[in-house]
């Protein structure tokens, strides 16, 4: 008998995991690279809205992602497609990114925004320092709004000093906003806004903020990432 529910799990298991994932077989891209092809053969996430309390209860955040990212010490790190999401991950934190990978992002703000997008702000969470920070996001941030549509926030929020790299860091302490950043409130002030960053991981960083631009009077709409720790994905509705 026992064997008869584990079987029932196993089926159930995998159903959900199919369910949230759907492996895109051909690219989006009008002339896709080889790295695009070999990025279509990789499972993307279910294009929709995910729900979840982050920071011991503290922040409940709507927000969605593309992939899972695993980190090079997991016991599944060398599962060729999390190793291809992996180092895409590293190449875009230097600024590398192919054109694929903006037309699927594109296409996934377009799944969970509400039209018009022309009135939502794009805002990239800063980097730990300005030098990264003009690397990473801002060609990607004129890139992704010209393609789905939105308002390039860029120049909207400048980062004024360096905080530690929270991927690097096991602490719950969250960035001190006001003193790292200097933001344009009026350009931002009774608007929405779409936060957007690589990964999404303990979620301190992505509510922390989102509380600073609500206590601005600046709505956040949701978060959108390139990727998601393990455990983050189980939580979509």
């Amino acid at each position: 008998m026992i064997w008869i529910f584990v079987i029932v799990g196993f089926l159930i298991a995998a159903l959900l995991y199919h369910a949230m994932y759907t492996p895109l077989k051909t690219p989006l891209s009008p002339n896709p690279t080889i790295y695009a092809q070999e990025l279509s053969q990789v499972y993307q996430a279910r294009l929709t809205m995910n729900y979840g309390f982050f920071v011991n209860g503290k922040y409940f955040l709507k927000y969605a992602y593309l992939y899972v990212y695993v980190k090079e010490r997991s016991q599944s790190a060398y599962n060729p497609e999390k190793r291809f999401v992996r180092e895409m991950i590293w190449s875009f934190k230097d600024g590398k990114y192919d054109v694929e990978l903006i037309y699927r992002l594109s296409q996934l703000v377009h799944k969970v925004l509400d039209s018009p997008y022309d009135s939502t702000i794009f805002i990239c969470i800063p980097a730990s320092n300005a030098r990264r920070h003009e690397q990473r996001f801002k060609k990607f941030s004129e890139d992704i709004c010209k393609l789905a549509g939105l308002q390039n926030g860029y120049e909207y929020v400048k980062v004024v000093s360096e905080r530690s790299q929270s991927h690097l860091s096991d602490s719950r302490e969250e960035p001190d906003w006001k003193s790292y950043i200097d933001i344009d409130e009026k350009k931002m002030v009774k608007k929405s806004v779409i936060l957007f960053d690589d990964v999404l991981t303990s979620g301190k960083t992505y509510g922390s903020l989102k509380k600073y631009l609500e206590d601005k009077g600046i709505k956040v709409r949701c978060g959108v990432f390139l990727a998601t720790v393990p455990g983050n994905e189980w939580l979509a509705c």
